[in-house]
């Protein structure tokens, strides 16, 4: 919440014709999370001029990237429901999934996505709510919870064009290992409502080691990876469908919070390393780009 009034700002396009990513009917399913680490490459320009390594140009209303969104709050979870902070023309809601495991648990549970009351001396007036996630006995691929991220117009969907900005912030709080994914159509598998075919589910991502303490924690879209055995995508910010976090089999049983998710600028992410390295917020504003 502390973040809102920094992040909020409201801007206007124009639609597109048919539904391209994922709808409501895909909120509570998602693929396992995906590990590993070839460095990616930001695209500069966009559209890419294919999907992906071998495929065929895209084409139809989502082929070209949706208006650049300018509402850099994804999620504060002060409003207590599922559903992404409100942009405008934007759309998402919270999902969760765990792999298959008799026994194994998650919460939220499937399907009843809920931010959760923080703890007696961590809640104040204005920060009440944050994203409460934990999982125990997964054996197979592990945990995630994740968001859609979508650009609607008249009930039509496109992925989420996020090139205004640089990176994106979160703060949390631990223990544990966690990867945080962006996915876009080229990695997302058809039937989850991307257009991969083959070698799905290879997401751009980053893996965070959460301390027991609340902290910012920041990820640049030049610090994002994939795992290299699926399909070869360039990342690119303009055509966004879904964020998640993901914990491995190895990580848990896991116990972890997640609050104030935001995209952030270049001038921002600057500014935020010169804080890390001692600098007052003067200076780091000053140095700032």
């Amino acid at each position: 919440m502390r973040y809102r009034a920094l992040l909020l700002s409201s801007g206007g396009a124009l639609g597109c014709l048919i539904a391209c990513t994922t709808t409501s009917a895909d909120r509570s399913s998602a693929p396992p999370p995906i590990f590993g680490g070839q460095g990616a490459t930001v695209a500069k320009e966009t559209p890419l001029p294919t999907d992906s390594a071998g495929s065929k140009p895209r084409t139809g209303p989502c082929a070209a990237p949706s208006p650049p969104s300018d509402v850099a709050l994804l999620d504060d979870f002060e409003d207590g429901d599922a559903h992404l902070f409100r942009g405008f023309e934007r759309d998402g809601w919270w999902w969760v999934a765990t792999d298959p495991t008799e026994g194994a648990k998650v919460f939220p549970e499937s399907g009843k996505f809920a931010p959760d009351r923080l703890p007696a001396g961590e809640a104040t007036k204005d920060n009440v709510f944050a994203a409460h996630f934990k999982a125990s006995g997964q054996r197979d691929w592990g945990a995630t919870w994740g968001v859609g991220l979508q650009w609607v117009r008249q009930g039509i969907r496109c992925p989420l064009n996020a090139s205004a900005f640089a990176g994106l912030r979160f703060r949390a709080k631990g223990p544990g290992t966690v990867t945080v994914n962006l996915q876009m159509p080229e990695t997302q598998a058809a039937q989850s409502g991307g257009t991969c075919t083959s070698g799905c589910y290879d997401f751009h991502h980053k893996v965070f080691f959460l301390t027991d303490r609340w902290a910012d924690y920041v990820l640049p879209w030049t610090k994002l990876q994939q795992g290299g055995w699926g399909a070869e995508v360039r990342f690119d910010p303009a055509r966004l469908v879904g964020l998640a976090f993901a914990v491995k089999t190895k990580d848990v049983p896991i116990d972890f919070w997640v609050d104030d998710v935001a995209f952030v600028t270049a001038r921002e992410i600057d500014a935020l390393a010169l804080a890390d390295r001692g600098q007052p917020p003067a200076a780091a504003a000053n140095g700032a780009r």
